[in-house]
Order: structure tokens, then sequence, then C-alpha cells
């Protein structure tokens, strides 16, 4: 764990992922997302596994895990 300064990620901004695909070309894991393209090039190493025989790194939408309790009604 980092205890630097967090920069926070402006809405619309690029994140990426490591992204592992099968030979047929699906997507069989992925990790991320990530705020910098360095970050996730640091995950590369981690996506492995016997059907995963490319990897790469890839722009993806940023995945909101909801919070309880935060919801907002309108």
């Amino acid at each position: 764990m980092s205890y630097g300064t967090r920069d926070y990620v402006k809405p619309g901004a690029p994140m990426y992922r490591a992204a592992g695909y099968d030979a047929a070309g699906n997507c069989v894991r992925s990790v991320g997302p990530y705020a910098t393209k360095g970050a996730a090039m640091g995950q590369r190493g981690t996506v492995r596994g016997r059907a995963v025989v490319r990897v790469c790194v890839e722009v993806c939408e940023p995945s909101w895990a909801p919070i309880p309790g935060t919801e907002v009604e309108r």
C-alpha cells in the first residue's frame, strides 16, 4: 500500500487494465482498472494462467463499486 499523494481520476478520464487473452481472442483474465498506464503495466506479470497466450494493457471504462449506505435516491 502506498502512502504517497493520491491523485483522483477526473470524470471521463481514461483508465487502464492489464488483460490476458486466449488463443481464440477471448479475454480470460483482467486486472484493473488503474488510473495510469504505468500501474497497469506493473500488473502484466500477475495476469497468468494456462489459457493466457497474450497479455496487453488497454484503455477501459472505470468500474465503480457501490459502497453500501452511500446510494443517492433522486
